[in-house]
């Protein structure tokens, strides 16, 4: 399939002047004073003398014809516009590339409308409305067969109901088929808000708008040439018209009541229609750490974001610690800021538990999601850390905790901890054929005790249940005798899951 790219015009609601959001894709716009804009919830797309550039094989033939309309897809990531030649055009931004869909001939003069699933584009074809599948382009349904009586300008409203232009005034049919009905008389270019709570209008060049039957009509106090709805439908773009009609060249925001206008493009501007683009405010999590316990000095850190269109995001990552045993509580660190990674290697300190959260931005629209869910790891307590009594050997030990090890083969030698709150207890330590046992005590209480046999010789975490939540120093007990017993550290936790 023939594929070219395209280039539109763009204005984007934040605090941050129009700029080229993709290369070769959307081009600058010209915006009025960041101060003045609304907040940012997605882009307006001017439709501008859109070109599709030469050579582009069967898509649009040689020329280079403006297309008047283009309508962005639900999700955002899709727009559906008309050729030159009358066929089918979508833009996947996301590939940064336009795809012809089928040979329907269609009327230039008239705006496309998705349906609410993203699959699904309904269009004027030869004075009817028809309903083409978007991946296709062929016709899935005719919805009106009036050959006499010109229709077009289609628009989909969530509840399955397509309203459309005639010369008497705006119709509705089911988007499945059946007889149309007048909804507002003398009226032209309807739209449906994105919820479905609306039916904007114009009559005259003058801009209503009502509830989805056609009643209770409100004056948005407004002469325009063209509109959209915003993603939210609390808001209009609209392209202000005088006394000549399409030679305006001021575009505007506005409240559904006309108050409230902002400007979004300077004079200047030859756009004839607008898309207003929905951008959902991007997503992050944390992917990893998932284990309790990190059993070395390096913590894998990983994270997962949205993607969302066209628009390419970054992740901000942060940590905090606390001391494993207890105490105070670290501000917020940056581990990554504005990366477009999605893991980090993360060098830890024993002792010590850590929590990692993370969020998405978009940079160019100011968007920023929330920061997620925590995700939380605790590195045990090196044995140097542990009061030894009785006969242990301090060795080397490559790969361990801090590179040390204690050893015995004494019973009632001890290793012990600071004071804390214990939700959690378990050991970091060799496990072999011929290894013995321990008991964990807390506080002089023995709430546990651990085998250190296995067939081959591993190093190991092994942990003890608790059932309450004790207090006291923690002690590491040897209760064989003759066998080895070889500790790396002490596998402790005060904390409840997530504190930070």
């Amino acid at each position: 399939m023939t594929v070219s790219t395209a280039r539109l015009r763009t204005a984007l609601l934040s605090a941050v002047p129009g700029a080229a959001l993709v290369a070769g894709l959307l081009m600058p716009a010209t915006v009025a004073s960041a101060a003045v804009l609304p907040p940012a919830d997605g882009v307006i797309t001017a439709i501008d003398e859109f070109v599709l550039e030469p050579p582009i094989g069967d898509c649009c033939g040689p020329g280079s014809d403006p297309m008047d309309y283009g309508v962005w897809s639900p999700d955002g990531a899709r727009m559906a516009m008309i050729s030159a030649d009358s066929r089918l055009v979508i833009l996947d931004a996301v590939a940064k590339k336009l795809y012809p869909r089928g040979n329907v001939a269609l009327d230039l003069q008239s705006r496309p409308s998705w349906n609410p699933q993203g699959n699904g584009v309904a269009v004027a074809s030869g004075g009817d409305i028809v309903v083409l599948s978007a991946a296709t382009g062929s016709i899935s349904r005719n919805l009106t067969s009036t050959p006499a009586i010109t229709e077009r300008n289609p628009t989909w409203s969530p509840s399955r109901i397509i309203a459309f232009e005639t010369p008497a005034g705006v119709y509705a049919v089911g988007d499945t088929g059946g007889t149309p009905v007048l909804r507002v008389a003398g009226a032209s270019h309807p739209r449906f808000s994105p919820d479905g709570k609306h039916l904007a209008y114009l009559k005259a060049g003058h801009l209503f708008y009502s509830k989805p039957d056609g009643t209770g009509e409100v004056d948005a106090n407004l002469d325009v040439v063209d509109f959209d709805w915003s993603p939210d439908s609390t808001r209009f773009v609209a392209l202000m018209s005088d006394a000549t009609g399409w030679g305006s060249t001021d575009t505007w925001v506005t409240t559904l009541t006309g108050a409230g206008v902002r400007p979004v493009a300077s004079p200047g501007s030859s756009a004839k229609s607008f898309s207003w683009q929905p951008v959902p405010r991007p997503t992050a999590a944390m992917a990893s750490p998932t284990r309790v316990f990190s059993t070395s000095g390096g913590i894998p850190v990983g994270w997962t974001t949205s993607k969302v269109g066209m628009f390419g995001t970054v992740a901000d990552v942060r940590y905090r610690s606390m001391p494993a045993l207890g105490g105070p509580i670290s501000s917020f660190r940056p581990l990554r800021t504005g990366t477009y990674a999605s893991a980090s290697p993360f060098g830890a300190a024993p002792g010590t538990r850590y929590c990692f959260s993370v969020r998405s931005r978009i940079p160019k629209l100011s968007l920023t999601s929330s920061w997620s869910t925590p995700r939380c790891t605790v590195v045990p307590v090196d044995d140097r850390a542990l009061v030894a009594t009785g006969p242990w050997a301090r060795t080397a030990q490559k790969g361990w905790l801090a590179g040390t090890g204690s050893v015995t083969t004494t019973k009632g030698a001890t290793l012990t901890s600071r004071s804390g709150l214990i939700r959690r207890a378990g050991v970091v330590a060799t496990t072999c054929p011929t290894c013995g046992r321990i008991a964990i005590s807390v506080g002089g209480t023995r709430i546990g005790t651990l085998s250190l046999y296995s067939a081959t010789t591993q190093r190991r975490l092994l942990t003890v249940p608790i059932s309450t939540v004790p207090t006291g120093k923690v002690s590491i007990v040897v209760l064989s005798s003759g066998k080895k017993v070889a500790i790396d550290g002490l596998a402790v936790d005060s904390w409840v899951d997530n504190p930070a």
